[in-house]
């Protein structure tokens, strides 16, 4: 797992493995660039910008390091050198002895946008996670700049004018196409309006224990494939059908019955040993001749579905079941009745959304699974509260009504046991109809399989959007039919089989 850590969490990283290792702080700074320094190998004309703290430091420091590869390299100190920290002053002396050319600039008139246009790399090392303030006319000015070269531009822990804690731009924000951040994911990279600030994102650990970083966790962390293969259930050599569970869908109706056909198809991809759709009576023999094997029967009066869902170890419901008065039934009488896991979903989320004070009377656990819109109506708040505080408003639904909540989208976030797990794969080639029915069916699978809700919310939602990502390699658009037909050979290349 990849630590999520805003500003002052980055801080107290560093200050605590500076004291407890006794590692003087130039060394960590030398382990920074020492992780960075491979993506430079193949790159040459190297323009380095830098400001006179330690993410300056953390640039002059690189150029000395290219500067011993033969690079072609250049440098540019923004500020004053008597503001400069004693880290940025210690790398910047050693430089300025080997003759690197450095260019000062403190309020002189330089054309710095002749100078970043005459170079291949430029290299973003003016501010990073400390940033709290809008930046001042000159420094705009030198991010413009860089923005407006043709060149290729890496910024180092974070772009220069992007807020760590919250992906705001504080004025203006230098529009990298890599980023090389430190050890932890930062929280603001997570705004969905901080993504064309980013580039590509790369992740470079320079030495700090887990022991430290479990200390200064903020209970937010970004899953790896190496904690989600750990999760996929394993098949005996003598399992039965009934060893890998029985999954109950509630979902379809006469105008939407491809999300019952996708959520089962799913389920039955995923490994279920039962699973048994219960949809509109107008649309069952449709699903019957469509899903050979999955069991398909009628959901009529919330009595009569109780006698049918009691041996499911889950219940999953809501995908394309409408909003009717019937609907309505099915969903309260599940939520506070069925004593197993319950997946919500699509309209089952709608339906909630009026009545929230039922999630208190629930008897069993459940999790909810809302793309941006259905937690918009589900919390009242607006889309672009999200687009600023994903993580919070996840946390703060899944601890007041006591459920795990999934937060669809790219960086999917999912909030339960008051811990945040933050989803990396995904991508915008599946940006399609039934994706969210098709993670539904994955998800109630995995827990009928025996994972606990909040693992199988992990392991459904990576593997959602590794095979979306996987196919988009070969694809221009990703359909929700595609996915589900790449479920089992998947789970098998994640295990190592």
């Amino acid at each position: 797992m990849i630590e999520v850590l805003g500003s002052e969490g980055c801080r107290a990283m560093d200050r605590k493995t500076i004291e407890i290792l006794k590692m003087p702080s130039v060394l960590l700074m030398e382990n920074a660039v020492f992780s960075m320094v491979k993506h430079f190998y193949h790159l040459d004309d190297i323009l380095i910008i830098c400001g006179v703290g330690n993410n300056g430091g953390d640039g002059v420091a690189l150029a000395r390091h290219l500067y011993f590869l033969n690079k072609k390299v250049r440098v540019i100190v923004v500020g004053s050198l008597d503001k400069a920290s004693v880290d940025f002053v210690c790398n910047y002396n050693i430089l300025k002895n080997l003759n690197v050319h450095i260019i000062l600039i403190n309020k002189d008139d330089l054309n710095i946008k002749t100078i970043c246009r005459n170079t291949k790399i430029i290299v973003d090392c003016l501010f990073g996670t400390g940033l709290t303030r809008n930046l001042n006319e000159q420094y705009i000015k030198i991010v413009e700049s860089m923005n407006s070269s043709p060149a290729y531009k890496i910024s180092i822990d974070v772009p220069s004018g992007l807020n760590c804690d919250t992906g705001e731009v504080m004025g203006a924000s230098v529009k990298a196409d890599k980023t090389i951040t430190f050890q932890t994911m930062k929280r603001g990279f997570l705004n969905y309006k901080a993504l064309s600030y980013l580039g590509e994102v790369i992740i470079e650990p320079i030495g700090i224990p887990e022991s430290i970083l479990k200390e200064v966790s903020e209970g937010i962390v970004m899953t790896e494939r190496a904690d989600i293969s750990s999760l996929i259930p394993k098949r005996e050599r003598f399992g039965y059908k009934s060893d890998y569970g029985r999954v109950a869908i509630i979902a379809g109706s006469e105008e939407y019955s491809g999300a019952a056909y996708l959520t089962a198809q799913a389920a039955v991809k995923t490994g279920s040993g039962l699973v048994n759709l219960y949809t509109h009576r107008k649309i069952r023999d449709s699903m019957r001749n469509k899903l050979n094997e999955a069991m398909v029967g009628v959901y009529h009066l919330e009595e009569e579905i109780g006698e049918k869902i009691n041996s499911a170890q889950v219940v999953a419901i809501g995908p394309g079941l409408g909003t009717t008065p019937e609907a309505n039934k099915l969903i309260n009488w599940v939520i506070t009745n069925y004593t197993g896991k319950i997946v919500i979903d699509a309209d089952g989320l709608n339906v909630l959304a009026s009545q929230l004070d039922i999630l208190n009377k629930c008897k069993g656990d459940i999790i909810v699974t809302p793309h941006l819109g259905e937690m918009a109506r589900l919390t009242g708040k607006g889309i672009d509260d999200f687009n600023m505080n994903r993580i919070d408003i996840a946390k703060e639904f899944s601890n007041k009504y006591g459920v795990t909540v999934l937060l669809k989208g790219l960086y999917t976030v999912i909030a339960g046991e008051n811990r945040v797990y933050v989803n990396p794969t995904g991508n915008s080639s599946m940006a399609s109809g039934g994706m969210g029915d098709t993670l539904t069916g994955i998800i109630a699978s995995l827990i009928g399989q025996g994972i606990n809700i909040l693992d199988a919310a992990k392991l459904g939602s990576y593997i959602h959007g590794y095979i979306g990502e996987r196919l988009s390699e070969e694809m221009y658009s990703v359909s929700a039919t595609s996915i589900i037909e790449k479920i089992p050979s998947y789970l098998k290349e994640l295990t190592g089989g």
